[in-house]
């Protein structure tokens, strides 16, 4: 179980997130490093959908006597195009969710 300080810091977290977001120009969002990497919102993507993933496994982990998962691979996930498509906003509040 965590503690009320722990809860308290990790939810401060995405708060502080969100002041650093609303600086920040869309054009920087979607600025890719290097050809074939990630921009800022894609990696934000995966963050949110790979917190999805996480917990649908904890739940199997929970059911099964013995889960088995596979690697994780954005790129093999057929909910990817979709998480990957959504704007940063959009995304923050599927954090949010998944976190609460």
């Amino acid at each position: 179980m965590l503690s009320e300080v722990t809860l308290a810091r990790l939810d401060g977290q995405l708060d502080g997130l969100r002041s650093s977001i609303a600086r920040a120009q869309s054009e920087q969002w979607e600025r890719k490093p290097a050809p074939g990497k990630w921009s800022a919102r894609e990696n934000l993507a995966h963050l949110a959908r790979y917190h999805e993933v996480f917990l649908e496994r904890l739940s199997r982990i929970l059911e099964a006597e013995r889960p088995q998962f596979g690697r994780y691979r954005a790129e093999e996930d057929e909910e990817w195009p979709r998480w990957s498509s959504l704007d940063v906003a959009s995304l923050l509040g599927r954090i949010r969710g998944l976190r609460t």
